[in-house]
């Protein structure tokens, strides 16, 4: 089967509707993915189930210019389906997805600056017809531009009664069936998503959250996983999505948490506690037990150090950690910083030498995001 051209907008979304098997659990016996092919670039999105036969694959194109699809599938009628579109120019309110832009920034993907005014409204999206209408009237003439809300329904204050749907189907005495989406739900669900992405507001999805009565947050890994894919491939198309998620860890983040978490397991009993009196540093964090040391530079670039370090001589472990590259390096003692004598402002009295910060000093490398560790020698 071949589907006929269409024009869809850069950054709009394609979709493609297919019929297949409604018996047994298609939630888990069918896969469904589609490769998405401009020049040499494939993309492959996952498919999903969406009730009563019917299965979708959505797509986000980013380049203008025709593209192709294929499907792959273990189901035979949904495998091998192919078709084609021409990704057009983007009307005038459609400016793309967010992205970070020179670091520090936010702008669209055609360029246009995005600065973002957010609200919070986690659970709208399950009140009801007439108060997901008000929400939406009320955004119309607020400054909004971004909306923090929650695909699960929320037990909390404000926020007490039952949902209008539920996201899995449940037996007669309210138990969910973790296997088996309720469509219906994620209809309902995107709806006020795309309604936020007509209005010029990005949707700041919250995947999982604590507030819960009907025992979603105790699904297991394997739910958990199924639930995001399932999301993610009903969701990643609309382009003013952002996701709050947990799910599977990338970079390198986790391994430096990791690494400072071997540190401070690491250390005396009891913890550190912040060094004060002569701390005069706001942005320079130390911590101190007996006569462990350790303090943390951030962004400052020392080359050499004496604050804070013991104020009588002894055998000491001196180590230099880099949590960027996750290094540990002995370095030795040395000759405390030099201080200079002082003149008090407006005025010619000489200010006498300060007290030695310490017994002794450090020379460190010059770089950001080093940490410093003293303690005594075993």
């Amino acid at each position: 089967m071949t589907n006929e051209l269409n024009n869809i907008e850069r950054w709009d979304i394609f979709e493609l509707a297919l019929t297949g098997p409604s018996d047994g659990n298609p939630f888990l016996d069918v896969k469904l993915s589609a490769q998405f092919s401009y020049q040499n670039r494939v993309i492959e999105p996952d498919g999903f189930y969406d009730g009563d036969g019917v299965y979708r694959v959505r797509f986000m194109p980013d380049t203008l210019g025709e593209w192709h699809y294929v499907t792959n599938s273990n189901v035979a009628e949904l495998d091998g389906q192919t078709g084609a579109f021409t990704c057009v120019a983007p009307s005038a309110e459609n400016h793309g997805p967010v992205r970070v832009k020179d670091t520090f920034h936010f702008a669209y993907a055609d360029g246009t600056p995005y600065y973002p005014f957010g609200t919070t409204c986690y659970a709208w999206a399950h009140q009801g017809d007439a108060l997901e209408e008000q929400t939406l009237q009320t955004l119309q003439t607020a400054p909004f531009n971004k909306l923090r809300m929650c695909v699960f329904p929320k037990d909390y204050i404000y926020n007490l009664n039952e949902p209008v749907h539920y996201p899995f189907e449940r037996d007669e005495d309210g138990v969910s069936d973790f296997t088996r989406f309720n469509p219906t739900f994620f209809q309902h669900f995107e709806q006020p998503v795309g309604q936020l992405r007509d209005m010029g507001i990005e949707a700041d999805i919250i995947i999982f959250h604590p507030y819960d009565r009907w025992g979603y947050c105790d699904m297991d890994a394997e739910g958990d996983y199924r639930y995001l894919r399932y999301l993610a491939a009903r969701l990643s198309a609309y382009r003013n999505i952002w996701w709050s998620k947990g799910g599977v860890l990338h970079g390198e983040s986790w391994r430096r948490i990791a690494f400072m978490r071997e540190i401070i397991e690491d250390m005396p009993a009891g913890g550190l506690t912040p060094m004060e009196g002569s701390w005069m540093w706001t942005r320079v964090s130390g911590g101190i037990n007996g006569d462990y040391r350790l303090i943390y530079f951030g962004e400052h670039q020392p080359v050499e150090w004496a604050v804070g370090l013991p104020m009588e001589d002894g055998e000491y472990e001196i180590d230099v950690i880099d949590v960027w590259n996750m290094t540990i390096t002995p370095i030795e003692k040395a000759a405390l910083p030099m201080t200079h004598v002082a003149r008090k402002k407006k005025s010619d009295v000489i200010v006498p030498k300060p007290k030695p910060q310490a017994a002794f000093g450090v020379k460190l490398p010059g770089k950001p995001y080093l940490a410093l560790r003293v303690r005594p020698k075993k």
